[in-house]
């Protein structure tokens, strides 16, 4: 959902019991509306809405009912059922006890609010390599730590022959290859869409994105694999996430298989979101993300990077990877 503070100049108009004027903070699906209620006997409170015009609203208005004012002196409503991908126009009146109606406040415009993916940052399929060539622009480390060369842990591998993938099959402990090419540390929100396999039940695959600093104060948010197979949102030195139906995707890998994964994050007001969604190859693409979570602490901004990731011990390979911008009104944090 979208949250978007609409600073609009607030056009004052007369009304039988003083001065309404509105602003709005909207959701993908909803629109709240907040006012300084006017001076004077209000009973209650009206709502026009419609798609975006330039006339006047036409449609029938919703009684919003007497609204109290909260601690800062503002009143509010939240007029649902709004479609995201059209904008409105939204006005208000008060009235008295007797019905009688003030002129119409400003009117609001309520933007279509979408996201959309722009041009791709970054995507390989690594046909291009031989096998055993590391892919430049990563960097590998076991832990926390860069390894001697920075190399020699991630290399690409063939499949079935001719299907290339870029992986790891190092000793057990944690190991990664961050990719720091093409300006990744400056690269805000985006997608991540990707194959992974693993080899065996205890090889645990992951993908980190705006990975930041290093050593003990690593810092980033992760798509990954727990001991038992299943795929689940987490993070590391950065706010604890709140998702809307748990961290786990659902989605059990196992041995020798392949999956496929998109894995969105963005970034909007200091906050970071992550979504995600994984299926077979031989499967459709869910319509939904499987899990949706987001921090509600703000924090300092970390690096675009995303770094290649696994755990347990075994092979753990990456295929088909693309990076895409995210851009367009990005959706908000969600409202407690």
């Amino acid at each position: 959902m979208l949250l978007l503070r609409l600073l609009l100049p607030l056009v004052h108009v007369c009304l039988l019991f003083g001065m309404l004027a509105l602003s709005a903070v909207a959701r993908s699906d909803a629109v709240l509306i907040s006012f300084r209620p006017p001076q004077g006997a209000v009973a209650g409170y009206k709502v026009y809405s419609a798609l975006q015009t330039t006339g006047p609203i036409t449609n029938a208005p919703l009684d919003a009912g007497a609204r109290a004012p909260d601690g800062s002196g503002l009143a509010s409503y939240s007029l649902t059922g709004l479609d995201p991908a059209q904008s409105y126009s939204v006005e208000m009146t008060a009235y008295d006890s007797r019905g009688v109606e003030s002129t119409h406040s400003n009117r609001l415009t309520v933007p279509a609010r979408t996201e959309t993916l722009g041009a791709a940052l970054w995507s390989s399929d690594f046909q291009v390599y031989a096998p055993g060539v590391h892919v430049p622009g990563f960097v590998d480390s076991r832990g926390d730590s860069k390894t001697t060369t920075g190399t020699d842990l991630f290399s690409v591998s063939y499949f079935a022959g001719n299907d290339a993938a870029y992986g790891t099959a190092a000793d057990s402990g944690m190991v990664s290859s961050v990719f720091f090419g093409r300006s990744s540390e400056i690269w805000g929100s985006y997608e991540i869409s990707a194959r992974v396999w693993r080899g065996v039940r205890s090889a645990q695959a992951g993908i980190a994105a705006r990975v930041t600093g290093s050593g003990g104060d690593l810092r980033y948010f992760e798509l990954a694999q727990n001991t038992f197979g299943t795929w689940l949102a987490r993070a590391r030195n950065e706010p604890a996430l709140t998702c809307r139906n748990g961290a786990l995707t659902g989605v059990t890998q196992s041995a020798n298989e392949w999956v496929a994964l998109k894995f969105r994050v963005t970034r909007a007001a200091g906050l970071t979101r992550l979504r995600a969604k994984l299926w077979r190859p031989a499967a459709t693409e869910p319509a939904a993300w499987q899990i949706d979570c987001w921090t509600t602490l703000g924090a300092a901004a970390d690096s675009g990077a995303f770094a290649l990731q696994r755990y347990g011990n075994g092979s753990a390979y990456f295929d088909d990877i693309a990076v895409t911008r995210v851009e367009g009104t990005l959706d908000a944090i969600p409202p407690p």
